[in-house]
């Protein structure tokens, strides 16, 4: 009798302790995958550009913008043990815009063209933000400006806080307007 409660014990404790952590284990939104990557909100969506803009330094020069930013995310926990963790963003933008002035009366003088993809991965901070900047070039023959928005990027979207136009220092183009 002895024998058959110390067995039974023993099993016991053997199965027990030997539980594995199998995939019918309930999941928890921050359980990590087999990678160690585990993508938890994919995002996107479009911003339309439809406002006038100032080119910075000009004295008051202001140009039409029409056009959109669209974007597509995915916010990623990143866990290197189960303390400590890091956020991250990975981002793809792609802008396509045309700046315009009312006082140039032809079109090929007047239509300024802004056309860009990026990707990017940021780190986003424990409040689930980051604020970062993006320079664009604006192009008409072989005049140039730059597009500077300023954007914020969140765990589930991105947003543009602020535009502006800029000229490069130094650059006198073949037609300053």
């Amino acid at each position: 009798m002895k024998i058959m409660v110390f067995s039974f014990a023993f099993l016991s404790i053997l199965l027990f302790s030997c539980k594995d952590n199998s995939i019918s284990d309930p999941v928890s939104p921050n359980q990590v995958n087999k990678s160690g990557e585990a993508i938890i909100n994919p995002f996107k969506g479009s911003i339309p550009l439809d406002r006038q803009i100032m080119v910075a330094g000009s004295g008051g020069r202001y140009y039409d913008i029409k056009g959109k930013i669209d974007y597509n995310g995915e916010f990623t926990g990143l866990f290197s043990n189960q303390v400590n963790n890091v956020n991250d963003i990975k981002l793809e933008i792609l802008i396509y815009a045309q700046l315009t002035k009312d006082d140039i009366n032809t079109q090929d003088q007047n239509e300024w063209k802004i056309s860009s993809e990026s990707q990017d991965r940021f780190y986003v901070n424990p409040e689930g933000k980051k604020v970062f900047e993006k320079v664009y070039p604006a192009k008409r023959g072989n005049d140039l400006m730059w597009l500077v928005c300023t954007f914020v990027v969140t765990r589930d979207n991105l947003s543009l806080d602020s535009i502006a136009l800029k000229r490069p220092i130094g650059w006198y183009g073949l037609n300053n307007h």
